[in-house]
């Protein structure tokens, strides 16, 4: 592993989010894993996520919580 960019080394290792994003997370999809605050930080419009990712506009992100369609 490269030492050039130790903030982004840090961001991958720590997840970060605010006790006030677990409790939305709860209360909305039931759960505050890292796909339902990410899920959370991309109706907000926060483009980074919890791991320090980038969160696109769409599609939208599902947190564990929903399953995906029967087909």
């Amino acid at each position: 592993m490269s030492l050039k960019n130790p903030l982004k080394i840090l961001l991958f290792s720590t997840p970060t989010f605010i006790e006030e994003e677990s409790d939305a997370a709860v209360a909305l999809f039931g759960c505050d894993c890292v796909k339902a605050i990410n899920a959370l930080r991309q109706l907000r419009g926060i483009p980074i996520g919890v791991e320090g990712d980038r969160i696109l506009p769409g599609p939208m992100i599902r947190p564990c919580t929903q399953r995906l369609p029967e087909a």
